[in-house]
């Protein structure tokens, strides 16, 4: 998939995201990292929008699309699990399906992550997030270590 694809997929998936800004416990978020395997790096730009309080106070459901500069796009949605906290810090664990986009189709997969973020003033909160990606395509399965950091914004 061309960059401008993943650009236009990034951008629409924001608009989600303004679209639903007048439903209680929804954010738009952004990031960056570094994705690798083996020897291997490559360097994601992201854009999600995150629902909270899904069913119970903790859980939230997170969609989004990845962009890697090399060139591909990965769609993705988890349900995460916020701990419950009294600080400007909160952690949070989960994961779900992934899907890679390719020239051919796509390859499915399956994502866990965890990570924290932190309140910053206003409707901003910063957070850093560690997960495993896990790929299979025929007989073959490749993982991927993911890091990223990036902003969320709370559009309630």
């Amino acid at each position: 998939m061309s960059l401008h694809r993943a650009a236009l997929l990034l951008a629409v998936t924001a608009l989600l995201g303004v679209a639903q800004a007048q439903t209680p416990g929804v954010y738009a978020g952004a990031s960056t990292g570094v994705v690798a395997l083996g020897e291997l790096t490559g360097f994601p730009f992201a854009g999600h929008v995150g629902f909270e309080g899904v069913g119970l106070d903790e859980l939230e459901v997170r969609v989004g699309a990845v962009g890697y500069l090399a060139g591909g796009f990965e769609g993705f949605a988890d349900v995460l699990y916020a701990f419950p906290t009294v600080t400007r810090t909160q952690v949070y664990v989960g994961g779900g399906p992934r899907i890679i986009g390719v020239e051919d189709g796509g390859i499915v997969g399956a994502g866990v992550s965890g990570g924290v973020t932190y309140e910053l003033d206003g409707p901003l909160e910063a957070f850093a997030e560690g997960g495993q990606n896990t790929y299979v395509f025929g007989p073959v399965s490749i993982s991927l270590g993911v890091v990223r950091v990036g902003l969320n914004v709370h559009l309630d």
